[in-house]
């Protein structure tokens, strides 16, 4: 079963900004990280967002050599990535943008992608293409910077062993970067953890704990992952199904460790 990855709303962005850098970094992954703590584009005003988009889309659209049919193709254009960048990518910043296509331009991003041509069409699933190439590159950086940073360790004597290691690998991991990669056996041994050391409480799950697991399990059915007549009588009871339970029981567990850490960084 796949890793659960939640991104932190509390503000990775500034807790990155503060990260301490102890490793050599190439000209490249310094580009790169140094775009990653600028003004993300949800900080950034919508008129001073809407300024400084249209001067990046001009400049990538030059450098990709893409040449718009007329003025009225070109604001449309413009508008839609405008929106598109608003609602899925307003954790990066406009200088992540343009990096994007600078990488993707001479190379640095071929791992990622079989093909950087946009055919004329400078469409949302291109741009989209490469913003999603970029993150997987921006990622690596993010990640060799935090592995490098220092570990705290501030926890009580009695918490020793394999999970306060472990913890303290998966908490410094989501304050520096802002994910949270747990598989649902490490969710429970983590919750278990933390209940058992008294830091949180085990508390009931929600309507929307159950929403999420109604959809995880739905997901899962249409990969062919589960049952199809239990998938039929889940489809049929919705949110209340008992087959839910032990994913909505996980989803509940990961929302108050992720809680937790969300209190951690903000007390320091």
């Amino acid at each position: 079963m796949n890793d659960i990855v939640l991104k932190s709303k509390q503000s990775a962005v500034d807790v990155r900004r503060t990260m301490p850098v102890n490793v050599e970094l190439s000209s490249v992954e310094r580009a790169i990280y140094e775009a990653s703590i600028m003004p993300t584009i949800g900080e950034t005003a919508e008129l001073t967002l809407v300024a400084e988009l249209r001067t990046a889309f001009k400049g990538i659209a030059g450098d990709v050599g893409y040449k718009p049919s007329d003025g009225k193709e070109w604001r449309y254009t413009q508008t839609r990535l405008y929106e598109l960048l608003r609602k899925y990518y307003s954790h990066i910043s406009v200088n992540d943008v343009k990096l994007s296509f600078e990488l993707a331009a001479t190379g640095q991003l071929n791992e990622w992608l079989d093909d950087v041509r946009h055919y004329n069409s400078f469409s949302p699933m291109y741009f989209g293409k490469i913003l999603n190439a970029y993150m997987n590159k921006r990622n690596e950086v993010l990640a060799k910077i935090y592995e490098a940073a220092p570990q705290e360790d501030k926890h009580e004597e009695n918490d020793k062993g394999y999970w306060r290691r472990k913890f303290s690998r998966i908490f410094l991991k989501y304050k520096y970067t802002g994910a949270l990669e747990l598989s649902p056996i490490d969710i429970r041994f983590l919750h278990d953890f933390l209940v058992d050391s008294g830091r949180i409480s085990d508390c009931g799950e929600t309507k929307r704990d159950r929403k999420l697991a109604y959809i995880e399990y739905i997901r899962l059915a249409r990969q062919g992952l589960k049952n199809q007549y239990e998938a039929f009588r889940v489809r049929n009871n919705g949110e209340d199904s008992p087959e839910l339970d032990y994913i909505a029981e996980n989803k509940k567990m990961l929302r108050e460790i992720k809680e937790y850490f969300d209190e951690c960084i903000r007390n320091n």
